[in-house]
């Protein structure tokens, strides 16, 4: 199960979040992109530091989107389609690491002219 949940007790509401089991690289939406993407993923507990960095397709990193804590639970980053300089990147496809102390997960991501 995924996401949360909302129950109402009298006055009060509780909202649990719901931690996932695993980690994962669920993708990005849109996938293809033109202007911007958001990156889903996955974040159970233990996964310490995370970072989460675009690669070209000839394997040269292009941006550190994140590094860091994250709570444990399902997490997003948006990318702008720039790199770390600030320049527009080329269209093309592109490498979306996940890393932490759980595991790397690889996704890939198509960015449009």
């Amino acid at each position: 199960m995924r996401g949360s949940t909302s129950q109402w007790f009298g006055p009060a509401v509780l909202r649990t979040t719901i931690v996932p089991a695993r980690l994962a690289l669920r993708g990005a939406l849109p996938n293809p992109f033109q202007k911007s993407t958001q990156i889903a993923f996955d974040l159970p507990f233990g996964a310490g530091e995370t970072r989460v960095t675009i690669f070209d397709a000839a394997g040269r990193r292009v941006r550190a989107l994140f590094s860091g804590a994250l709570a444990p639970a399902e997490q997003r980053v948006f990318w702008d389609g720039r790199g770390d300089a600030g320049s527009d990147l080329a269209a093309g496809i592109y490498l979306v690491r996940l890393e932490t102390r759980l595991g790397v997960r690889t996704g890939r991501v198509v960015k449009m002219p």
